[in-house]
C-alpha cells in the first residue's frame, strides 16, 4: 500500500466519522428529542434559574403549541417546551456560553 492509498483511507475514515456523528446528532434531536417543561428544565440544566429562563429564555431553543380558533380569531398557546438533546449540544459546543441579545 503506498502513501497516498494511508492517507486517502484516513480521510475516507475520517469523512464517514464525521457523517455518523451528524447522523446520530439528527436522529437525537430530531426522533428521541426530550421536550422538558421549565421546571424540569431548570432541574436538568442547574446553571440556569427561574429568573433567568423568565428574562432570556427567548434566546434558547424552545417551543409552544398555538389553537387559533377560525371563528372568533382567539389563540390559546401551550406552555413553553425546552429540547434537551439540542441544548445540551449547543452547551458541549459552548454555543450557549455567552449569549448575544
Amino acid at each position: 500500500m503506498t502513501v497516498m492509498d494511508k492517507q486517502l483511507k484516513q480521510e475516507i475514515a475520517r469523512e464517514v466519522a464525521q457523517i455518523n456523528e451528524k447522523v446520530m446528532r439528527e436522529h437525537f434531536e430530531m426522533y428521541n428529542e426530550v421536550w422538558l417543561p421549565a421546571n424540569k428544565f431548570l432541574e436538568r440544566f442547574g446553571m440556569f434559574t427561574k429568573d433567568w429562563l423568565k428574562e432570556y429564555g427567548k434566546y434558547i431553543p424552545r417551543q409552544r403549541m398555538e389553537v387559533k380558533d377560525r371563528e372568533s380569531g382567539t389563540i390559546r398557546t401551550s406552555r413553553y417546551a425546552y429540547p434537551q438533546h439540542l441544548i445540551e449540544r449547543l452547551i458541549a459546543e459552548g454555543k450557549l456560553q455567552t449569549l448575544l441579545i
